[in-house]
């Protein structure tokens, strides 16, 4: 998969939001996944979390393949993370 086409499918998921790099979204999507945002009392697991950013890109309006794509990098990503593959 090109690292462009990953940035601009996943900054399409989100108006507020802008990677310069795919390095620093990678690092907002950890930052998401530990919940660093919310309350220490009201976070989620980053199981939790993960299953909600693919909600998130299945819900969307990307087509088909764009959310496969998406999907199967964030499986990946979040298996390097937390299972060290």
């Amino acid at each position: 998969m090109n690292q462009d086409e990953i940035l601009t499918l996943y900054s399409s998921l989100w108006q507020n939001r802008e990677w310069r790099s795919l390095e620093e979204m990678i690092d907002s999507v950890h930052q998401e996944w530990l919940d660093q945002n919310t309350h220490p009392r009201l976070r989620k697991t980053p199981d939790e979390k993960f299953i909600i950013s693919i909600e998130r890109i299945t819900g969307s309006s990307l087509t088909k393949l764009e959310q496969r794509k998406l999907v199967l990098f964030l499986s990946d990503l979040y298996r390097q993370t937390y299972f060290n593959d």
